[in-house]
């Protein structure tokens, strides 16, 4: 091989090495964060699909959770209000109790009932918000216990079959 053809291939490979470079520079220029990052779509999707928790679970994290989707199963402990009631554990070993707002599709509730709640967890309960949220009149004493504590805001609640 002369050397006008070796410095020929030479720089053929120099060049077309740069060229692959610099086309997967420009492909990967605008994703590197796409790429760190999931995709939003996953996320949503695996929230949309939660598991269903302990009702345990629930109660010992609700503050660190909130702005999550739960889902749980639990027992009606005392219903305040068409629309907003105080869930607990099934199997009766009292923990302490979570008020769930925005039900008023479940129906009829009463305690010691079975039920499903799909929800967000939410800061801070404020018994004036929950009122008008439901548009209905609460007592003063209603919902004090539980002011300033995270509750759940229910997008559905399910009786279980009896």
């Amino acid at each position: 091989m002369s050397d006008h053809t070796l410095r020929h291939r030479t720089v053929l490979a120099v060049a077309s090495a740069a060229l692959v470079s610099a086309s997967l520079a420009g492909c990967g220029a605008d994703e590197p964060e796409e790429a760190a990052t999931p995709d939003p779509g996953t996320s949503s999707e695996s929230a949309d699909a939660s598991e269903e928790m302990t009702f345990e679970d629930i109660s010992d994290d609700l503050e660190t959770m909130v702005g999550d989707d739960v889902q749980v199963r639990a027992l009606v402990e005392e219903v305040v209000t068409p629309g907003v009631f105080t869930i607990n554990q099934i199997d009766g070993n009292d923990l302490e109790s979570v008020v769930v707002v925005g039900a008023e599709s479940a129906g009829d509730l009463a305690p010691d009932q079975e039920v499903g709640v799909d929800a967000t967890v939410e800061a801070a309960l404020d018994p004036d918000s929950v009122a008008e949220l439901l548009d209905v009149q609460l007592e003063d004493e209603m919902l004090t216990d539980f002011e300033g504590q995270p509750y759940l805001e229910a997008s559905s609640v399910t009786q279980a079959d009896g």
